[in-house]
């Protein structure tokens, strides 16, 4: 049996220039998806974030775009640093034919795309799940 997810989420083309609005859910992925016959071996994919334009609470504020920053957690070695939310890929580490991969960080502002450097053929989705209750 099947059940569908129809009305429980939302999937936007995350790919720079366009953009995904977090706000009407709890939960999200950034997915990078390979629907190739073949590993993709290079590209690099960073995520950033933008506050609401002040003018149109819908809408990014253009100016405003940068990279996500990624804290070192806890248990990291003592001397990880801040770093761009950034996923590279490469023969050592590839997208392989026909799959998928999900990422997250956390405390994102309400806007999130991803630039892509390279990676031909990898689409580029962001979902939001877990949706508020929202009247539009």
């Amino acid at each position: 049996m099947t059940f569908s997810a129809a009305g429980t989420i939302l999937v936007f083309d995350g790919k720079s220039p366009n953009w995904a609005d977090l706000s009407p859910g709890y939960a999200y992925a950034v997915v990078l998806a390979n629907q190739t016959d073949a590993d993709i071996t290079a590209g690099t994919f960073t995520i950033q974030q933008a506050p609401a334009d002040p003018d149109d609470r819908c809408k990014p504020d253009d100016t405003k775009w940068a990279d996500v920053d990624v804290v070192p957690q806890c248990d990291e070695h003592p001397q990880t640093a801040v770093a761009p939310a950034t996923i590279t890929l490469s023969p050592e580490a590839p997208l392989k034919a026909h799959s998928q991969c999900q990422y997250a960080v956390p405390c994102v502002a309400q806007f999130l795309r991803v630039v892509a450097t390279g990676g031909t053929g990898v689409g580029v989705f962001i979902v939001v799940t877990r949706l508020r209750r929202v009247s539009w």
